[in-house]
């Protein structure tokens, strides 16, 4: 099985989570950075929600950290499982690619992790 780095940060390459166009084309929203970390002992991750540029919104957008469990699973793929959603991903050198799977809104998505 191949092991994610512990203890080490990977990271998303910036992303705009809220973005609204209002009145005559106005740019309303924040940029933010993801990172996640695999804690080996405790098998479980952290991702971190950094904001990095809320110059142009009009709400008040905050950092944000949220715990959840891996697990090894078939075709040496690792499983990530939050509260309310789970992400299944294929480690590939310094990259982790995840496919992120969110039931309750009926959405799946990808993200891309890379070694700090």
């Amino acid at each position: 099985m191949t092991n994610p780095h512990f203890d080490k940060e990977y990271e998303q390459g910036a992303t705009a989570p809220y973005v609204d166009w209002v009145a005559g084309g106005n740019f309303d929203g924040y940029i933010q950075k993801k990172s996640i970390i695999f804690i080996e002992a405790k098998s479980q991750v952290i991702i971190k929600n950094t904001v990095i540029d809320q110059s142009r919104y009009n709400g008040n957008a905050i950092n944000s950290e949220m715990s959840g469990v891996f697990k090894y699973t078939d075709k040496d793929t690792i499983t990530v499982t939050f509260d309310k959603f789970e992400m299944r991903g294929k480690i590939l050198g310094e990259y982790i690619v995840f496919s992120v799977l969110k039931p309750s809104m009926n959405i799946k998505i990808t993200e891309v992790y890379q070694l700090k």
